[in-house]
C-alpha cells in the first residue's frame, strides 16, 4: 500500500489563524485560515451561515479540498488563477471568491 501522506506538509498542532466573514451571491459565510510558521496558508475552514444545510456542507467540503491541495504543495496563487472567471476577471464561483479573499489577506 502506498503512503498517501508522503508529500503532504502537515501543519503544526498549534498554529496562527485568521477568521473572516464574507458574502457571496447573497449568502453569508465564515472562513478561518490556518497558517504554517512561515506565514503560508495551509488550511481553510469554511462554513455557511446556517449550519447543517446543503450550502454549509458544500462550503465545508470545499474548504477541506482547498486545504488538501495547499498541504500537498499547490500554491494559493495557482489555485485562485484556475477558477472560472467572468469577462471582467471576477470569480464566478465560491472557490474563486474565497481564494481571492485569501490572496488579498496574505498580500
Amino acid at each position: 500500500m502506498e503512503n498517501d501522506d508522503a508529500a503532504r506538509c502537515a501543519l503544526p498542532r498549534r498554529r496562527a489563524g485568521e477568521s473572516f466573514d464574507f458574502e457571496f451571491q447573497g449568502t453569508c459565510f465564515t472562513a478561518t485560515i490556518g497558517l504554517y510558521s512561515d506565514g503560508r496558508v495551509g488550511e481553510l475552514f469554511l462554513n455557511g451561515l446556517k449550519l447543517d444545510t446543503a450550502q454549509d456542507v458544500y462550503a465545508c467540503d470545499l474548504g477541506k479540498a482547498i486545504s488538501i491541495a495547499l498541504q500537498y504543495g499547490a500554491p494559493l496563487e495557482a489555485l485562485a488563477r484556475t477558477m472560472t472567471r467572468d469577462g471582467a476577471g471576477r470569480p464566478r464561483g465560491l472557490a474563486g471568491h474565497v481564494l481571492d479573499l485569501m490572496r488579498e489577506m496574505r498580500g
